[in-house]
């Protein structure tokens, strides 16, 4: 009787460790998986950090600054001659 209550006892904690480790499994594939879509978030933000950067460093150009002034917002290069200083502005009547 004795044998008998041990083999059973045997078998059980060996299907409770074997549980275990099919539990064990499924949370590292879970893990994994999480693990795999950070990173493909993370290569993408890197990406989109990479677009932003180009577009920033190529609207600082003085040649896209000067583009975009004179044709989106109507301006015009100044004359030297349209130049005048704080004093011309205050001593005239």
């Amino acid at each position: 009787m004795k044998k008998i209550s041990a083999i059973i006892l045997f078998i059980c904690f060996n299907a409770l460790l074997i549980l275990f480790e099919v539990h064990k499994q499924g949370q590292y594939l879970k893990i994994s998986y999480e693990i795999q879509k950070l990173q493909t978030k993370l290569s993408e933000l890197i990406q989109q950090k990479s677009e932003a950067m180009y577009i920033l460093y190529k609207y600082q150009q003085p040649d896209i600054i000067k583009k975009i002034a004179e044709e989106k917002l109507a301006m015009k290069p100044i004359e030297l001659k349209d130049v005048k200083t704080v004093y011309e502005i205050t001593t005239k009547p």
